[in-house]
């Protein structure tokens, strides 16, 4: 190879690195395609859900390592939130909204309620990794679990609740539903939906649980 060819080809290699630059600079990466998109009755079955009897054993580990048994926690209304710890803003802004529940409610949250955040996506939301995400959020994990589970349990669990989820495209993200379901007496009780919710939103589900509103 002559010197001339070399020096061609490094400025043509540069030159198609340069024009990458730019078009990353002025447009962004390439969109990846998009998640096939899924009918609404089979993605959020959560509205058809209430009343629905949470039967069958769900044993999860908690945050500490330790086993967890839900219906060890259906003596009072149980708020379940499903999420995945490497989720960026959904899933944080729902947690945000329950750690707001717990600080509106204060000496009354594990006299009246409890709560179970539930780790779906199951190969990363490890035993660590819940418990790093639940710090985030509260200190004191004796009324608010931070759960992981295997894949089975994971979603017989949701489908009972009728909260679905499923990778994206990337294989890191995730489409879910959004929102905490209200569990009381092992069963549905109501749905909350939604993201950034009111702290009243969960009370008054739990208020109306604890009076013995159908």
């Amino acid at each position: 190879m002559t010197i001339r060819t070399f020096v061609a080809i490094v400025l043509m290699t540069a030159a198609a690195f340069g024009v990458r630059a730019i078009l990353l600079a002025n447009f962004g990466p390439p969109e990846m395609e998009p998640a096939k998109p899924i009918p609404y009755k089979d993605f959020d079955r959560s509205k058809y859900m209430t009343g629905a009897p949470l039967d069958g054993k769900y044993l999860f580990t908690d945050q500490g390592g330790k086993p967890f048994d839900l219906a060890t926690w259906y003596d009072k209304p149980l708020v379940v939130s499903y999420m995945f710890t490497k989720c960026g803003d959904v899933c944080p802004a729902i947690t945000a909204s329950l750690m707001k529940v717990v600080e509106e409610v204060g000496s009354g949250f594990g006299k009246d309620f409890r709560i179970v955040s539930i780790g779906f996506d199951t190969a990363n939301d490890t035993v660590p990794e819940m418990k790093k995400f639940g710090e985030r959020f509260t200190k004191d994990f004796t009324n608010w679990k931070f759960l992981s589970g295997d894949d089975e349990t994971t979603k017989k669990l949701s489908e009972k609740l009728g909260i679905a989820y499923m990778p994206g495209p990337d294989k890191v993200s995730w489409a879910h539903s959004i929102g905490v379901t209200v569990v009381y007496d092992g069963k549905v009780y109501r749905q909350v939906k939604g993201s950034n919710f009111p702290a009243d939103d969960v009370l008054s589900k739990v208020k109306s649980a604890l009076a013995g509103t159908p």
